[in-house]
């Protein structure tokens, strides 16, 4: 639901709405208050981006309330310029007098378009190509009577490829991690370097610009034949913009790899011997194939990303079939088999039901001293890799894991604070694009039970974490964290342009504390002005009653661009606080609490109450261990209130035990 509120405005004003929607997102509204005269019959028209149309809706009306709802247009949602979606409030007060009364403009997120969508705004029946041959002889009324069938489909055929083909940037490609070996362009591991993750095909003997929007880092372009072999490397120095060339005689595709990190860059390549303005590729190839193969009558299909599937379980035998390449014992064995995942070459990891202890005993006794090379101790996730337990039962896929284990004795935090299931991280390798689903986490004595640390990457990321629950038993060992343990279930630093969603989860944290973040630096080269915050939610969450805590530690001016963190249909949302620390002095984070969802009784399935009965057990282990620490090293008046609150807390967990929650 996105609300916009005109009170306080004057009747000339744009809203402009700073929380967006997702390109492709279906099945939205728009809640529309504070503004005189609407009504049953009020219009609302959705400008469509790249043409000169609108969608006409009316929606119901609260008189009450003054507010009308209406359904945003699905077909709204799918074009994206990454500029704001135009909507005007339209009143209609007779067949020839009508006037906009108020102008809305909202954000539209672009992303990948998912394999299984279909715009539910075509014609029920007619393919999209049957929609634009109709759409065109509409046009053309007069083609049927004045040209033959032959005559038409040409026609036709011509006005489809001119209406599709509209850059002069000829590259067909996405960039992604790494470089390109000199010797033969194929792929070579580097984190401080991008490259063309595919192919753009090219004439021989033609010649090309290719240019860049940012100088600074050296930069290779690489030719290759028919059957992709390398033909040659044409190198641009770091203070190079473009570079003309000829391409040499059977050349038929380029790639091209930079020494720079950063995704904002743009690049163009374009025939001629002159770099023009900049302009978006529109993958023409593969829509000229469609039109070709529409007159000719064949049948084309989608090309999609690539999926593996991995399988884990502790059952795996060494000696089966697959073992080792699709089946292994651990997450992070299957993990780190894991070498060519690309957006284009993706993989899904399926955990079998039952409880894994193997990170526990993996760096059973392993503090930050003694870490390894990846900086993590745990699953550090990787890109285009997504791990599922079972969502429809997370109490039976458990990751358990007590970071004491191993240590003689009380710990402190640098024994674990590198320690957690799962990291996200933009420092060890890009695990930026990835989604988590259907696990119980049972965790204590570690850094959280989950880690997303983005470190200003820079680019669209995008990650879900859903079906989960957080079975936090704080940090209750370490000797130098003070009372329960100061740190949280989930532990997070967000980033410019980052889109994280936690949706069906339960946080229980027992030291209290469910969720603590801190924003990070601007680390891209796109200006403050069209520049995005971290957009970060929770969609039908149980909190647990869990505090929540936004930190801003970076004094670069992100206020302008606020970090937004909102809830939607959540429970049990504990207190939230914005915390500031130098170099900042004020706080870049937005808070959006929606309605809370009522609280109903029984919520946990009984798999779920075992899971708590279980974890509770643990709990009253440490609480009575820290009461007796307060009670050695408090005076006497000190003492009554550390016991009233031990005795509370063990009351809420005999709640959990009798079933009276």
């Amino acid at each position: 639901m996105i609300t916009a509120n005109f009170s306080g405005m004057s009747a000339d004003e744009t809203l402009v709405l700073s929380t967006g929607l997702w390109q492709y997102d279906t099945g939205q509204k728009l809640r529309i208050s504070g503004v005189s005269g609407l009504s049953e019959t009020t219009e609302v028209h959705f400008g469509i981006m790249k043409t000169d149309r609108a969608i006409v809706k009316t929606g119901g009306f609260d008189s009450q309330s003054n507010v009308l709802t209406v359904d945003i247009p699905n077909r709204f949602l799918e074009l994206s310029d990454e500029i704001f979606g135009q909507i005007w409030v339209y009143i209609r007060e007779s067949d020839t007098s009508a006037y906009t009364i108020r102008k809305i403009r909202i954000p539209i997120r672009k992303r990948k378009r998912p394999d299984d969508y279909v715009s539910p705004e075509d014609i029920p029946g007619k393919t999209q190509i049957e929609t634009i041959v109709e759409t065109y002889l509409e046009e053309h009324p007069s083609s049927i009577n004045t040209v033959g069938m032959d005559n038409l489909s040409q026609n036709l055929k011509q006005s489809l490829a001119l209406s599709t083909i509209t850059s002069r940037n000829l590259l067909c490609t996405d960039m992604e991690q790494g470089k390109l070996f000199s010797t033969n362009g194929r792929n070579w591991d580097a984190d401080s370097c991008t490259r063309s993750a595919d192919f753009t095909p090219v004439e021989a003997l033609t010649q090309y610009t290719f240019s860049r929007s940012e100088s600074g880092y050296a930069l290779a372009v690489f030719l290759y034949d028919n059957e992709k072999n390398m033909v040659s490397m044409i190198g641009m120095g770091a203070n190079y913009t473009n570079t003309t060339f000829i391409t040499p005689a059977g050349a038929a595709f380029l790639r091209f790899y930079s020494l720079s990190d950063s995704f904002e860059i743009l690049y163009q390549l374009e025939r001629g011997d002159s770099a023009t303005e900049y302009q978006s590729p529109d993958f023409s190839e593969t829509k000229m194939q469609l039109n070709e193969n529409y007159m000719s009558g064949k049948t084309v299909q989608r090309l999609t990303p690539k999926m593996t599937d991995i399988y884990v379980s502790a059952s795996f035998a060494q000696n089966e079939d697959g073992y080792g390449v699709t089946k292994f014992n651990t997450i992070y064995a299957a993990n780190e088999s894991i070498t060519d995942n690309s957006e284009k070459n993706r993989y899904t990891i399926h955990v079998a039901d039952g409880t894994y202890t193997d990170l526990q005993e993996r760096y059973s006794g392993i503090d930050d001293s003694e870490r390894e090379a990846t900086n993590y101790c745990g699953i550090v996730c990787k890109d285009y890799v997504y791990y599922e337990g079972n969502v429809q039962n997370p109490a039976n896929c458990v990751i358990s894991w007590d970071g004491k284990t191993g240590f003689s004795g009380d710990i402190v935090y640098s024994n674990v604070s590198k320690k957690a299931p799962f990291h996200l991280s933009k420092i060890v390798r890009n695990s930026l694009h990835t989604h988590i689903k259907g696990f119980t986490f049972n965790c204590k004595n570690l850094r959280y039970c989950l880690h997303i640390e983005t470190s200003g990457a820079g680019r669209e990321i995008d990650w879900l974490i859903e079906q989960c629950v957080f079975l936090w038993g704080g940090n209750p060992d370490c000797t130098d964290i003070t009372g329960l343990g100061s740190k949280a279930a989930l532990g997070c630093g967000h980033s410019p342009l980052e889109h994280g969603r936690f949706k069906n989860c339960t946080v229980n944290a027992s030291n209290g504390c469910a969720y603590l973040c801190h924003d990070n630096s601007n680390g891209t080269t796109r200006a403050s002005g069209i520049l995005s915050g971290a957009d970060i939610r929770f969609e039908n969450c149980n909190l647990s009653n869990g505090t929540i805590q936004c930190m801003s530690v970076k004094g670069d001016g992100l206020v302008d661009t606020p970090y937004v963190l909102s809830f939607d249909d959540c429970i049990n949302i504990g207190s939230v606080a914005l915390a500031i620390s130098a170099p900042a002095t004020q706080s870049a984070w937005k808070v959006e609490k929606g309605e809370e969802k009522a609280v109903k009784s029984n919520t946990y399935t009984k798999a779920e109450t075992e899971q708590l009965i279980t974890h509770s057990a643990s709990l009253k282990e440490s609480l009575s261990k820290k009461v007796t620490e307060i009670t050695a090293n408090s005076t006497n008046a000190q003492y009554p209130s550390a016991l009233a609150v031990y005795n509370a807390i063990q009351t809420a967990i005999g709640g959990v035990e009798n079933g009276s929650y």
